[in-house]
């Protein structure tokens, strides 16, 4: 079942972007980070990394799909026919996009949707150092990767090395201690309504 109609295939998609390329127009594609799912989370980067390829755009910048009642892909979440990624499933989705992207582009994560906005750099000569963001996040114990998720989705954190403030830090277990209504856990359908708070 298809749920995004882009408008436009992605042959027309190279097709077009091609063009304002080559009569040297600046060109910025956006990426929706999770917009494939569970289901077709690793099709949607591999896809979209050759399509990206393909145009070369003088900038890429990415988003993460965040979803409120209005939109009609919400239905599709309520029937359980569409399962959102929760936020570090998105991060191997970014991961695997990043891995897959072999133009010369300028990749920018500079929405308050995404976790990590440090993510972003020239390609490819920055490749590693952003791969390295998401390693230094993926190797963080799992208490402190719950605590950065609860930090960044109630903006009290900006980037990773907020973790380290300590004011910051008390603040979100403060956060963490509302939201879970006593508990020290936060469960993704909060998380999910938090992320949605910002379109």
């Amino acid at each position: 079942c298809k749920y995004m109609d882009k408008g436009l295939t992605a042959a027309e998609h190279i097709k077009g972007g091609r063009k304002v390329v080559e009569s040297g127009i600046s060109l910025c594609e956006y990426v929706v980070l999770g917009l494939g799912g569970k289901k077709m989370w690793r099709e949607h980067a591999t896809h979209t990394a050759k399509v990206l390829n393909e145009i070369a755009p003088d900038f890429i910048r990415v988003r993460t799909l965040a979803i409120n009642n209005m939109m009609p892909l919400y239905n599709e979440i309520e029937n359980g026919n569409f399962v959102r990624l929760t936020d570090e499933e998105i991060l191997e989705e970014e991961r695997l996009l990043i891995e897959h992207l072999e133009c010369r582009s300028n990749y920018v994560s500079d929405h308050i949707t995404n976790l990590l906005q440090e993510i972003e750099g020239k390609l490819p000569q920055d490749k590693e150092k952003m791969l390295a963001s998401i390693d230094r996040f993926q190797s963080l114990p799992p208490e402190e990767r719950a605590n950065f998720r609860v930090g960044r989705r109630v903006g009290i954190y900006s980037r990773l090395d907020d973790l380290y403030d300590l004011h910051k830090h008390q603040a979100v277990e403060q956060a963490i201690q509302k939201l879970g209504q006593g508990s020290n856990q936060v469960s993704e359908e909060t998380i999910y309504a938090l992320t949605g708070r910002f379109i």
